[in-house]
């Protein structure tokens, strides 16, 4: 194919069509400049599918890790509720053997609440985001709520 248009090249400078060489030049190169261009903008359409298939993956993730944050509020709430019913009975049991309104008081503030709450929320997605570079593909207003989550 080279050698094809090697000839043609020669052939008209051999026989004085400037003119028509300096044409097919020019039509050569453009053509090579829209194969670029169009080589280009493949590599841009393949380079976004890259992103958005990593930030769908980030935010699979996150929503996953929000799920687990949210059971275990829910479960720890529950369990502390239920603590807190029976502890509550507990005292108002104690209330009549009581006689002085200070040691009611006092015994009041005595109360236990043995489960503990955590706000400790799961960020390892975040940290990785933030270790990699890629929080920066996050819009901005994500990207402000989720590092305020982590820094919480």
């Amino acid at each position: 194919m080279i050698k094809f248009f090697r000839k043609i090249r020669y052939n008209l400078v051999e026989t004085g069509k400037t003119g028509k060489y300096l044409k097919y030049a020019v039509g050569e190169i453009v053509l090579v400049v829209i194969g670029i261009l169009i080589a280009l903008q493949i590599n841009n359409w393949n380079e976004k599918r890259k992103t958005n298939n990593t930030l769908e993956n980030y935010y699979h993730q996150i929503i996953t890790e929000l799920a687990k944050d949210y059971n275990r509020i829910h479960y720890d709430l529950n369990n502390l509720e239920a603590n807190y019913l029976v502890t509550y009975d507990e005292f108002v049991k104690k209330l009549p053997t009581q006689k002085n309104p200070k040691t009611i008081i006092i015994s009041s503030e005595e109360l236990e609440y043995t489960t503990p709450v955590y706000t400790n929320f799961n960020t390892n997605t975040i940290a990785t985001l933030q270790a990699k570079g890629d929080i920066k593909l996050m819009p901005t207003d994500i990207r402000n709520k989720l590092i305020e989550l982590k820094n919480d």
